[in-house]
């Protein structure tokens, strides 16, 4: 089969560059109103503190999709808004609580109310026509129904070559209302023994408010074509638009501590994250992709070293996964964003974090940090996924990523970092000098190469003076000394990779006043 790059005529160095061409002026715009309280209360037996906020977000704003001199999909957005209320209560043992002098507890109650999404966003779409792909060279994979518009029989595919004479709007809007409820408890056994108990209900009810696709062509009405009244599973069966996540999950964690201070832990806890729906939709029923449980184990130590000197801190886990959820974005899926689900997924490993004061009866504030962490993330079990086939570029839903690494996980991450202090008139002078390294990873679950980040690793430095008398700092700092370049973001597109690339070398000024 002929790659779907080189249908479009994206072949040779310009396969994966780093230029973009867009079809259409870029623009954004965020605001943003919160209004937030904070209340505590020490009572005699009890302390209490009560949180509560109202947030509302407006960001319109567009995007080429493709970012290709192809005349491909562009997105603009009218209204992406979010509405969030929030009220949180919690209850804190305090020194008159009864038993106080060997059991801690903390209490509380968590509701939270949300609709967010798209009112409206618009696509246009151009230069193929995929109900026509024969004459393309690759029979077979992909039909797209056409849109029967009501004006007069007009007959429109949703990605002909009318671009951009036409437009598809989607509202895409979903609710959430959640609540929950949690108690911990930390009883002392012993002096150096203490056991941790603690358990949250939780009762989520998601789903899609409005899920609406309109047809506009040139300057006629605008004319509805879909108003979707179910959600499709992963198997492509009607599903309600609502539905409840809601479950007890507990808590168990052990600690010991002995004489020199060291403590060591080992836990053991259970979470859930909600289902999801995906209102997005243009062509296909809004998605919907199951809650998604994880059980997690850990087992860590914290001591000092080398008199006092040297302070560790390290731990070794594992999280099993069950429903993992994941998305890709595709053209040919609905829409843009396509929610989907792994069966299982694991992610086991070990980090550490050395502080070390460097000859502290020669050189005093002298200190050298490491840390790292070692991670070992599959997915278990993944049949049937979804995403871009690696020959054609073209999304299906018929993939294996058994025993591929879970996206965005490398294999080894860590940094490290000398600092000195010296105590000047009017406060204290710093210079910190740093090193991150990453190993790479995968954007896709596919851990397809065109979408991998290899390895890379960045230095930095700053030096920083504190005016003490009126909280004055003064900072010189630079990122990315080497300019090395690697990327912050990547889409998997049906066209290829489009990147957000990361900060090249960047040096920079601060003055920070605290009153």
């Amino acid at each position: 089969p002929t790659p779907l790059g080189q249908i479009l005529g994206i072949t040779g160095e310009d396969e994966r560059n780093y230029t973009v061409n867009t079809d259409l002026p870029i623009f954004g715009h965020l605001a943003s109103f919160v209004v937030s309280t904070q209340n505590i209360w020490n009572l005699p037996v009890m302390d209490v503190k009560l949180l509560g906020s109202h947030q509302v977000q407006s960001n319109p704003y567009n995007y080429d999709y493709d970012g290709t001199e192809f005349p491909g999909a562009s997105f603009i957005v009218h209204r992406h808004y979010a509405k969030i209320n929030e009220v949180e209560l919690n209850f804190f043992s305090n020194e008159g609580t009864p038993f106080s002098d060997w059991l801690e507890v903390t209490a509380g109650a968590f509701y939270f109310n949300n609709e967010q999404g798209f009112d409206p966003v618009e696509l246009t779409v151009g230069g193929i026509d995929p109900s026509n792909l024969e004459a393309a060279g690759i029979p077979g994979l992909l039909t797209i129904p056409p849109i029967v518009s009501e004006l007069g029989g007009i007959v429109l595919d949703p990605l002909s070559e009318v671009f951009p004479a036409y437009a598809l709007s989607n509202i895409g809007l979903v609710g959430t209302d959640s609540w929950s409820v949690f108690l911990q408890t930390t009883a002392k056994i012993t002096d150096r023994l203490s056991l941790t108990l603690g358990g949250r209900y939780q009762e989520e009810h998601r789903g899609i408010v409005e899920s609406v696709t309109s047809l506009r062509v040139a300057n006629l009405p605008e004319v509805t074509v879909f108003d979707w009244q179910n959600a499709r599973d992963q198997d492509g069966n009607n599903f309600p638009k609502q539905a409840v996540t809601k479950g007890f999950k507990p808590k168990v964690a052990v600690d010991y501590k002995f004489d020199n201070g060291t403590l060591i832990y080992a836990s053991y806890q259970e979470a859930v994250k909600a289902h999801s729906y995906n209102a997005f939709a243009f062509y296909l029923r809004p998605a919907y992709v199951e809650p998604e449980e994880t059980v997690a184990y850990e087992v860590g130590i914290k001591t000092s070293l080398f008199d006092g000197t040297t302070s560790l801190t390290a731990a070794a886990f594992r999280y099993e996964i069950d429903h993992l959820q994941t998305q890709s974005i595709s053209l040919l899926n609905g829409g843009a964003l396509s929610l989907d689900t792994a069966g299982t997924a694991r992610s086991q490993g070990f980090e550490a974090d050395i502080v070390v004061n460097v000859f502290p009866s020669l050189v005093d504030g002298l200190v050298f940090t490491i840390n790292g962490c070692y991670l070992d993330s599959i997915y278990t079990d993944y049949p049937d996924a979804s995403g871009q086939d690696p020959t054609t570029g073209l999304f299906g839903t018929n993939h294996d990523y058994t025993g591929n690494r879970i996206t965005r996980s490398p294999e080894f991450s860590g940094s490290t970092s000398l600092s000195k202090t010296w105590e000047l008139p009017g406060g204290p002078l710093e210079v910190t000098a740093d090193l991150y390294h990453n190993s790479g990873f995968y954007y896709s679950a596919s851990n397809d190469p065109r979408f991998e980040q290899p390895s890379y690793q960045t230095v930095g430095a700053h030096i920083s003076y504190l005016y003490e008398r009126y909280n004055l700092r003064a900072t010189l700092s630079g990122a990315n000394l080497t300019d090395e370049f690697y990327t912050a973001g990547e889409l998997k597109l049906d066209f290829g990779a489009l990147a957000t690339l990361a900060p090249r070398r960047t040096i920079g000024v601060r003055l920070d006043w605290t009153f």
